[in-house]
């Protein structure tokens, strides 16, 4: 199968070489990487053509006028890909050696697979360890495993999404539905929910990703108990919830247009459509706290709590207000 690498960047100079180097490094080696830089104003563009000069793939280099955003930038890199298998790279990463190959594998060994999710290592800006992982960081459960290694995980996913593009894996198919990207999801979060109705996802323990934390990322991670994630999470903005049913009424529309490419598109739309009422609901009890207690309760006498949100947390977090 031929494999392709996405990598965005932007003001990566810092790290980008120590990646560069890790994807040579492979057990299993790439077919093409494919960079797209989003207008950096440092040294990024000149570090990928001194590597694109002596490897032993081919390096496609794209280099955006004006600031495009994550979204944009890899919808582009994704729609130029040709390789049957696609990687997602990011800049400041190291990828252990055997990354591409157990990535690769349970795509090659199942064609009805469409989606390869890895662990990763948090690591430090000088690359040591921060003593967690990924699955520790999200608190990915077996449960959580055994459901969406089922035949049909879009159910699961609708509720609970562990992934990472740092280290995951998709096939061609899976790319073809899930672009152009949807405004306003993590692109891993859309393209995990779209891998989900279209075919079936495999997880691989074993970490194959270095993930550096660094100053400037704005979105570190670390590991959080079930009370931290119910009460030391800030109360979701408002507006935020007028965000997300936007997003999720993408989703609809997105599945609505795959056809029969879902695997159970009627299924896959009314946990979409159930999603965006329970996202009102909790609109609602914002609006109108009074009644909160009777909302509560009308959502998990329908089930929609347990059907299309996080059960007891997603309740805990509405009790906080």
């Amino acid at each position: 199968m031929k494999v392709s690498v996405v990598m965005p960047t932007y003001n990566g100079e810092r790290f980008l070489r120590e990646q560069l180097d890790s994807i040579v490094r492979q057990s299993r080696c790439i077919d093409e990487l494919l960079v797209g830089d989003d207008a950096s104003d440092d040294g990024t563009v000149a570090v990928v053509e001194a590597f694109a000069a002596t490897a032993a793939f081919n390096v496609h280099i794209t280099r955006n006028d004006k600031n495009r955003g994550l979204t944009g930038n890899l919808n582009d890199l994704l729609r130029h890909a040709t390789g049957e298998v696609i990687l997602f790279s990011d800049q400041d990463d190291v990828w252990l050696d055997h990354h591409v190959e157990r990535l690769v594998a349970p795509l090659e060994a199942d064609p009805r697979v469409g989606l390869v999710q890895g662990n990763s290592t948090f690591v430090a800006a000088d690359l040591e360890p921060r003593g967690h992982t990924l699955w520790e960081v999200t608190g990915l459960s077996r449960g959580h495993l055994r459901r969406m290694n089922r035949a049909w995980p879009f159910p699961e996913a609708v509720r609970h999404r562990v992934v990472a593009g740092h280290a995951m894996a998709i096939r061609d198919r899976v790319r073809d539905a899930a672009v152009p990207l949807a405004r306003g999801w993590m692109y891993d979060q859309w393209v995990m929910l779209i891998a989900a109705a279209v075919g079936r996802i495999v997880y691989v323990e074993e970490p194959v990703t270095l993930h550096r934390q660094h100053e400037h990322q704005t979105n570190k991670s670390r590991r959080r108990t079930l009370t931290e994630r119910a009460k030391g999470v800030p109360v979701v903005p408002t507006d935020r919830f007028e965000e997300q049913v936007q997003q999720w009424g993408d989703l609809v529309a997105r599945l609505e247009a795959l056809g029969e490419r879902v695997s159970d598109p009627a299924d896959a739309i009314r946990r979409g459509q159930n999603r965006i009422e329970l996202l009102r609901a909790r609109r609602a009890m914002r609006d109108r706290p009074a009644g909160r207690f009777l909302r509560i309760a009308s959502q998990l006498v329908s089930g929609r709590y347990h059907r299309v949100g996080r059960g007891w947390l997603t309740v805990a977090r509405d009790l906080r207000g």
